[in-house]
């Protein structure tokens, strides 16, 4: 398409595929999707490259206020008598880059590099989450000679900051009531429900005041941090509640807060946080103690979950007149941050895995206030709410505000599933699964009675990191099963 040419560099790696015999559409698509700037809030251009393709090849199409694009393809011969199938996937990305690379990911397309096994982008995230899917999908309403049912392919926007697309979609645009969403990450496991969820946004204001005394710098690092919650369930440590634990710790030395801060997504565990204190000129020796005291505890209880847990206070040196808390408001943000509800919270009951999670996700101290930002999560819909009621009260307990907001629906396990039973014979050995994170499915599955969903996809790596690639036999395979499973439909 004229209007959103390959660029050279994504030119010269889909050639390269094709040199060593990969010469499936999907990956010509793929390589116009990552041609075009896409991260989460910056879709316009992408959704309008799906509907001039759905334009071009002469497929009845919607594009809505949100850029959702919904492309209808009528069915092939001998299907027209079978119900219509939804092929879903989300067009925005996570965009994240190397410290050394030099792109502008809100104007500059990512850079593939592929070796003929892997695909992956030059220092930046590649963004098969989920492109794959709707390159899967463009090259499956592309083609005139696939067996299918009538297509309803349908992609969301914004998915990775909330679900905006999916949450604003209205659902008289899908007759369809069995979904395709191709948006998982492990080849062969199949995903039959996953957690749903909500933010909690809590503000407590704190007043300062000149003081003085010694600043010292906390930090705890060397945690592994992850995916809040695919490994919510691995006792990983909270770089922000471990800080808190710190700040408890220094307390009998007279410590004042100056600033602290931890975390940068909401949904990711954070890995590390730090703090400036002011310490009283004779509690120096006392500080480093017990500051070294407590890496040893933390090393010691975080010895499997995160062996390279770090705790340390640097003294900087004596200072006047500087803007910080007093004990006692220190006393209370720390009281907080150890009091709100954080990790894997419950188990399901006839699965063994995590119900409900809570993650203090992101910590910042501004001039006026203090912000924690917690993420829940929970297969039952009803406990979300419980816990955020639960966050709501402990934040008023010590004066803060919280608020509530990007609620989605879980999309709740069903034990019979004409679909499941579909997939079980066409794949031999699937596993299916329920995931602890959010889906785009529960949003569809609230919206259409009687929806009957499945999430798949090939195997992808690190995803949402400049590390992030996918296996390509393994996408070639997934791509050659959703074919099939198609033409079973």
């Amino acid at each position: 398409m004229a209007q959103f040419p390959l660029t050279p560099e994504n030119a010269q790696a889909l050639a390269a595929l094709e040199r060593v015999g990969l010469k499936q559409r999907f990956l010509y698509y793929f390589a116009h999707l990552s041609s075009i700037p896409r991260g989460s809030g910056n879709v316009k251009q992408v959704s309008d490259y799906c509907a001039q393709f759905a334009r071009e090849h002469g497929l009845r199409y919607v594009q809505d206020s949100y850029y959702n694009v919904v492309i209808y393809k009528d069915a092939a011969p001998g299907y027209k008598d079978h119900p219509a199938v939804i092929l879903q996937g989300h067009l925005d990305m996570v965009t994240v880059q190397t410290e050394d690379s030099r792109l502008d990911l809100t104007r500059d397309p990512i850079r593939l590099q592929t070796d003929g096994k892997y695909l992956w982008a030059d220092r930046t995230s590649l963004g098969a989450d989920d492109g794959i899917a709707v390159a899967y999908a463009m090259a499956i309403l592309e083609a005139d000679d696939l067996p299918h049912p009538p297509l309803e392919a349908v992609f969301t926007v914004d998915e990775e900051t909330g679900m905006d697309g999916a949450h604003g979609l209205d659902p008289s645009l899908l007759q369809g009531r069995v979904l395709l969403n191709m948006d998982s990450e492990d080849e062969g496991r199949f995903t039959a429900g996953c957690a749903g969820g909500c933010k909690c946004r809590l503000t407590l204001p704190v007043r300062r005041e000149a003081a003085s005394g010694v600043l010292a710098g906390v930090q705890v690092g060397g945690l592994r941090g992850g995916h809040s919650g695919t490994m919510i369930g691995e006792g990983r440590a909270n770089a922000c509640q471990l800080l808190a634990g710190l700040l408890r710790r220094l307390e009998p030395c007279g410590i004042r807060l100056v600033s602290c801060a931890g975390g940068k997504k909401d949904n990711a565990i954070p890995d590390s946080a730090a703090a400036q204190i002011l310490l009283p000129p004779d509690e120096q020796e006392r500080a480093l103690q017990l500051t070294a005291a407590f890496q040893e505890e933390l090393r010691k209880t975080y010895a499997q979950a995160d062996p390279g847990v770090t705790a340390a206070l640097d003294i900087a040196g004596p200072v006047t007149g500087c803007p910080a808390l007093d004990e006692t408001a220190t006393r209370n943000l720390t009281d907080l941050l150890l009091e709100l509800p954080c990790g894997l919270q419950a188990m399901m009951a006839d699965m063994p895995l995590p119900e409900t999670s809570a993650n203090i996700g992101i910590l910042t101290l501004e001039d006026e206030q203090a912000v924690v930002h917690v993420s829940i999560r929970s297969c039952v819909k009803q406990k979300c709410g419980e816990m955020a009621g639960r966050v709501e009260q402990i934040a008023r307990a010590h004066g803060a505000r919280s608020e509530v907001s990007g609620a989605y629906p879980p999309w709740e396990y069903r034990q019979e599933s004409p679909l499941w039973d579909l997939i079980l014979r066409l794949y031999p050995g699937a596993e299916v699964n329920v995931i602890h994170a959010g889906l785009e499915c529960g949003l569809f599955y609230e919206k259409l009675p009687g929806l009957d969903a499945i999430s798949f996809g090939p195997t992808l790596e690190d995803i949402h990191t400049p590390k992030e690639r996918f296996e390509l036999a393994s996408a070639v395979r997934t791509w050659e099963f959703v074919l099939k499973l198609l033409a079973n439909l």
